[in-house]
């Protein structure tokens, strides 16, 4: 590396301007006169995405771009430009954004948000800084691809200096609800954004509210601004945790058109009960305990059996919520401290709660994507524990997931299995461990261990995992999970008898499969019960591979998508040397393994369930005694909790 500048008398002389070029490894840096000039070798960089070089430069060469390069060999982008005094040169990785995008500010604030059954419209201020003299284009508001408005956006080298010049760029945008149901299945969440293209390459910066409208816990920014219905569709405006408008469009629940839900859920009761249960809190020397499991429609992960030694206690009042029509409720509704779903006592405990305790997030226990913003105040303020429905150590829930530290669903306390389990979901959800309680999932507790064994029946069960990002699909028959449901039991159709195939489907797919000829494989019963047997689980990223194996099944790993689902989810959790089954990532593999494991119409757990993979699994999870419940009743106790 070598750097020669210019002396001072001879700057005016130069008629040249600076340039950048790469040969090979070496870049260089000089003018014609050849006065200025630096060479460097980019191995140089290696340990450093930076360096400045200290460099004499005219008016018109500050704040320029020299050189935007591809470095393909090793997914990076080089960039050289100048500042007032230097030439810099920075080497990053190529994740797909804009090489030039930091070169750019826009300032997209938001001052007033509404949505009604007419139009979502909103008051906002647009301004370009652009100090490098690139070239802006095509600026436009972006909700989603079928909601683009062009506008004009004034840009300068710099901001205006004042809040009143900005306040004189205020606009107001309205899009008409027809405009925003126009296209058959829109997104759930878009995030309001300006797009614009710089040197003709797209990128997008996100809008950003006020500082005066920015609440002190930020979980609350997933509370409804403004709400609305319209047709068949339920829409409210929200943030996320950066302060980025979004405009969340879901379906409407049949519930939500019942008179009973509209009444308990208005406005004027909501906010009632709302500072009502506050109040009551405040002064109560006694907690209020709310349980349920998922969608408030089952009883069957453990929670309602640590609910049932928790009643036992008179230092807390308990109760459990769960749905009239499930399939659990018949069992437990004479149990006189079990609440219906959304009946008018089922309100009020869930203003009054003390602590949430759960095998899912707290939205579970009301509707997913609430319109109503004093529930979801409620749930969002009130204490969580996290009771898990299957052991997490497989999909990163890190990134996306709702249950990392300053999210929607951050827990109070959280159950892991192992010692292992505790260290990794404390370093992916940002969670200190002193609220990681190492006692055991309760929903084990019911599981003999080991039942499963060779002698068992070949029973195979294919369970997928839902894709978020494919929620909003209204023709589910074109989902990756659909097709590779059914991909799978077809492989099997030469190994087994059909009878012999279960087919464990999401709600949203059961209903396509059912027209197909797979219908007859379809499960309706508990996930459980359809567990109980199950010699041989296919699964793609699914907890539940940990709970059959616990009962003696074998695992295959079907990731033909694993590329998409990282990019959407993160990096799976599980390193190759720690899956507790056979992996593969496309039909042929599946196939191949199928005809290893299963011969003549017998399936061979030695094939597929080794020493190795046992061994793996005890690290994961390290308790099989079935007194996970107690455990955690005594954890819950010490803590004051129950």
């Amino acid at each position: 590396m070598n750097q020669v500048s210019t002396p001072v008398s001879t700057m005016d002389d130069i008629e040249d301007n600076i340039v950048a070029s790469l040969n090979g490894n070496i870049l260089r840096i000089s003018d014609n006169t050849k006065l200025r000039s630096i060479t460097l070798d980019l191995d140089e960089l290696s340990g450093s995405n930076k360096v400045a070089f200290k460099l004499r430069l005219k008016k018109n060469e500050i704040n320029r771009v020299l050189l935007v390069q591809d470095l393909s060999a090793t997914n990076e982008i080089l960039v050289v430009y100048t500042t007032k005094h230097s030439v810099i040169c920075m080497r990053k990785l190529n994740n797909g954004s804009h090489p030039l995008k930091q070169f750019v500010k826009v300032k997209f604030k938001i001052l007033h948000l509404n949505i009604n059954k007419r139009n979502f419209s909103f008051a906002y201020i647009a301004a370009i800084s652009n100090p490098y003299c690139l070239s802006i284009s095509k600026t436009e508001i972006y909700l989603d691809d079928q909601n683009v408005f062009p506008i004009d956006v004034p840009i300068h080298l710099s901001f205006p200096k004042t809040k009143l010049k900005l306040l004189k760029l205020a606009k107001v945008k309205r899009i008409s609800m027809q405009q925003l149901l126009s296209d058959g299945e829109p997104p759930i969440n878009s995030h309001l954004k300006i797009r614009l293209e710089i040197n003709e390459m797209a990128t997008t910066y996100s809008a950003q509210t006020l500082k005066i409208h920015k609440p002190n816990n930020k979980r609350n920014f997933y509370v409804p601004i403004s709400t609305c219905s319209y047709k068949d569709y339920a829409l409210h405006i929200r943030r996320t945790l950066n302060g980025t408008p979004t405009l969340v469009r879901r379906l409407k629940y049949p519930v939500e058109n019942t008179r009973q839900f509209k009444i308990l859920e208005s406005r004027l009761v909501s906010l009632s009960l709302y500072g009502a249960g506050k109040c009551v809190k405040y002064f109560s020397r006694k907690n209020c305990n709310v349980f349920f499991e998922k969608f408030a429609a089952k009883a069957e992960e453990g929670t309602y059996e640590i609910f049932c030694k928790s009643i036992q206690s008179n230092k807390s009042n308990n109760i459990f919520v769960i749905s009239r029509e499930s399939d659990d409720y018949s069992g437990i509704q004479g149990n006189p401290k079990v609440v219906v779903k959304y009946s008018p006592k089922y309100y009020w405990y869930l203003y009054r709660a003390n602590n949430l305790i759960s095998t899912e997030a707290p939205a579970h226990v009301n509707l997913l994507r609430s319109n109503n913003k004093y529930i979801k105040k409620a749930l969002i303020n009130t204490s969580f524990v996290f009771l898990q429905h299957g052991i997490i150590y497989m999909k990163n829930m890190g990134r996306k997931g709702a249950f990392s530290r300053g999210k929607e669903a951050e827990p109070s306390y959280m159950v892991v299995s192992s010692e292992k389990e505790k260290q990794i979901v404390s370093k992916m959800l940002k969670l200190p461990e002193d609220r990681l309680l190492n006692v055991g999932l309760p929903s084990f507790d019911s599981i003999q261990p080991n039942s499963i064994n060779c002698t068992s029946r070949n029973i195979v069960t294919i369970m997928l995992t839902w894709k978020p990002y494919e929620e909003h699909y209204r023709d589910f028959s074109s989902t990756s999970y659909y097709q590779n449901t059914v991909a799978i039991a077809r492989s099997l159709k030469n190994h087994l008898h059909s009878s012999e195939v279960r087919i464990v489907a999401h709600p949203k797919v059961y209903e396509a499969i059912s027209n197909t000829d797979l219908k007859g494989q379809l499960w309706s019963g508990k996930i459980s019960e359809a567990l109980k047997d199950t010699k041989l689980l296919i699964t793609d990223y699914s907890s539940v591979c940990y709970n059959s194996f616990y009962r003696g099944a074998g695992i295959i790993f079907y990731q033909s998508d694993i590329a998409e689902y990282e990019k959407e989810t993160g990096t799976l959790i599980p390193s190759d040397d720690e899956y507790i089954g056979r992996r593969c990532f496309s039909i042929v593999e599946l196939r191949s393994i199928l005809d290893e494991v299963i011969i003549d119409k017998e399936i061979s757990l030695a094939d597929v369930r080794t020493a190795e993979h046992e061994a793996r699994y005890k690290e994961i999870n390290q308790f099989s005694d079935g007194n996970n419940v107690d455990r955690l009743f005594s954890a819950l106790s010490s803590l004051k909790i129950v």
